[in-house]
């Protein structure tokens, strides 16, 4: 099996951008898998502070992302025990 995996992270004031891309090539019983992932993040953080009580809240609001490639397994013949 191999993988290859490629993280970016940017920031600007308070916003992240985070991605992660990981792409896997597999050989298992003579089929080729071919696997590509990416997953982003978007973040916007801010960290409130209170004079009063002298506490602080550090607070992250996003939306998270996921992709997977689609992956069609070879199809089972229940009469010959076979993929």
């Amino acid at each position: 099996m191999a993988a290859l995996s490629f993280r970016n992270e940017m920031k600007a004031w308070k916003f992240h951008l985070v991605s992660d891309v990981i792409v896997q090539k597999a050989v298992i019983r003579m089929c080729l898998i071919f696997h590509g992932y990416d997953q982003g993040r978007r973040i916007f953080e801010h960290l409130f502070r209170f004079k009063s009580t002298n506490g602080k809240v550090n607070t992250q609001l996003g939306v998270d992302v996921s992709y997977n490639t689609l992956y069609y397994p070879y199809a089972y013949m229940p009469a010959t025990g076979r993929f």
